[in-house]
C-alpha cells in the first residue's frame, strides 16, 4: 500500500493513545489498591466506599475522554487507514466502548449506592474483577493492533 505519510508522522498519534492508555492502567490500579487496602481493614467502609467512589468517578470521566478520542479518528483511524485489513478488528473494539462505559458506570454506581457497605463491597468486588478482564484485554487489543498497523513495537504500554 501506498501511503502518503511515513510512519513518524503516524506516531504521535499512538504514542498518545499508548500515554493514556498506561495513564488509565495507572489510575485504575490505585482503584484496586484502595479495595485491597479496604478489603483488609476493619475501618469504615462508607468512608473507604466513598474514597472508591470519587476515584471511580475520576477513571470514568478519564475512560470517556479517551473513548471519544478514540471514537473522532486519531490512531484506531490511522490504524485502518494504513492497514485496511485490520478494520474489522478497529469496528469490534470501538464497538465494546460502550459495554465497558456500562460496567464503569456500574462500579460508580456500587460505590455510591445506598445498599449496605457490605454489600456494596461484595457487589464491587465482583464487578470490578469482572471489568478488570474486560477492560485490560480489550486495551491489550488496542496495543497489539496498534503495533500490527505501524509495524512498530510501541514497548510495553
Amino acid at each position: 500500500m501506498n501511503v502518503p505519510y511515513s510512519v513518524h508522522e503516524i506516531n504521535p498519534f499512538c504514542i498518545q493513545a499508548m500515554a493514556e492508555h498506561r495513564a488509565l492502567r495507572g489510575s485504575f490500579a490505585s482503584i484496586k489498591g484502595l479495595l485491597n487496602k479496604a478489603a483488609e481493614s476493619d475501618a469504615d467502609k462508607r468512608a473507604a466506599l466513598a474514597e472508591v467512589a470519587g476515584k471511580i468517578s475520576q477513571f470514568q470521566a478519564a475512560l470517556t475522554d479517551h473513548f471519544r478520542r478514540e471514537e473522532r479518528g486519531g490512531c484506531l483511524e490511522e490504524a485502518v487507514i494504513r492497514s485496511p485489513a485490520l478494520a474489522p478488528e478497529a469496528d469490534r473494539l470501538l464497538a465494546e466502548h460502550v459495554e465497558l462505559s456500562d460496567m464503569v458506570e456500574q462500579l460508580r454506581a456500587d460505590a455510591a449506592g445506598s445498599i449496605s457497605p457490605a454489600e456494596a463491597w461484595h457487589k464491587l468486588a465482583a464487578d470490578y474483577a469482572q471489568f478488570e478482564v474486560y477492560w485490560l484485554r480489550h486495551e491489550a487489543a488496542e496495543d497489539s493492533l496498534l503495533q500490527k498497523a505501524f509495524n512498530e513495537d510501541f514497548g510495553n504500554s
